[in-house]
């Protein structure tokens, strides 16, 4: 589960002396909750909710991509777009020194600039994937230096329902590289993405 890798992240920055707020969805904070109540002496990470738009076809217990059906994923995605005005709240009482965001929140770049606070995109899937979509973003049908890594055409369609959801604006989705303050944050492993990490270094 995506959000997992977000926790991990928090535990091993909170060991570093740094206080770690972790921003989601209620059912996401239960589920953290749930799973961290018997280690939580071991690091120190503060849940913070994120108010998703309330809508009868997508209910909270919706409101994650562990458990919403594949037919209201975009449904879901465009709710995270219009979860703006929650989000800034957030910013506005946390005031954090930095915000760490992901894919499909692009905006949170901008909403933290406006009070003077960086911003820096976390990556968790991969360095071959966002090699890949980097790439097509910045040379559009340009053929990929490594033809291992294709889309299917149903995989293309899908990426277009995305490319299309209402409210999105701000290059949603691949538009969180170009807004990241000087470093990316990735889960990836050199020896393994060398190549892709490389790729992207240079897009």
């Amino acid at each position: 589960m995506v959000i997992y890798s977000r926790l991990e992240l928090a535990k091993k920055l909170s060991q570093k002396n740094f206080h770690m707020y972790l921003c989601s969805t209620a059912i996401n904070l239960t589920s953290i909750s749930k799973s961290t109540e018997n280690n939580s002496g071991d690091f120190s990470v503060q849940l913070v909710e994120l108010h998703l738009p309330s809508w009868p076809e997508l209910p909270p217990s919706y409101q994650t991509t562990r458990n919403v059906p594949p037919d209201l994923m975009p449904k879901l995605h465009e709710a995270f777009q219009l979860s703006r005005s929650s989000f800034a709240e957030v910013i506005k009482t946390i005031m954090p020194d930095l915000v760490i965001y992901d894919l499909f929140q692009p905006w949170a770049a901008t909403l933290a600039s406006s009070p003077g606070i960086p911003a820096v995109y976390f990556a968790t899937s991969g360095a071959a994937a966002n090699s890949f979509y980097q790439h097509s973003t910045t040379y559009g049908n340009d053929t990929f230096p490594y033809q291992a890594i294709y889309l299917r055409d149903y995989e293309r369609m899908t990426i277009d329902v995305l490319l299309n959801i209402e409210d999105s604006g701000e290059d949603f989705p691949f538009g969180s590289f170009k807004r990241s303050c000087e470093i990316v944050l990735m889960k990836s492993c050199w020896g393994i993405e060398g190549k892709y990490l490389n790729l992207l270094s240079f897009l």
